[in-house]
């Protein structure tokens, strides 16, 4: 469970968790006071792009459906510990595509 105190796991998260809000109340067009937000949504859209199919889904149980660690086990035919370290590596991925 460490990484999951770590820094950057916090803030990765805490911007998937965010990401469909802050799109859906987006101004038609970036101005100085808004362009953090813009780039923001560009760099997590550019990361979810990069993901493949088992990841995808692994994000999607996660964080849209907010599952369990033991629901998402079941859905992927996998044991809880394999979810969880999935879960490390889909975060960190994802972290270093928004440059945390």
């Amino acid at each position: 469970m460490g990484l999951a105190k770590e820094p950057w796991f916090k803030e990765a998260e805490r911007w998937i968790k965010e990401y469909p809000a802050i799109k859906q109340n987006l101004p038609p067009s970036p101005d100085l006071f808004t362009f953090h937000l813009f780039d923001q949504v560009e760099r997590i859209e550019r990361a979810l792009r990069e993901l493949d199919q088992e990841e995808q889904r692994l994000l999607d149980l996660f964080y849209r459906q907010k599952k369990t660690y033991v629901a998402v086990s079941i859905a992927m035919h996998m044991s809880e510990k394999t979810v969880y370290r999935a879960k490390m590596r889909l975060i960190r991925k994802i972290a270093d595509h928004f440059g945390i």
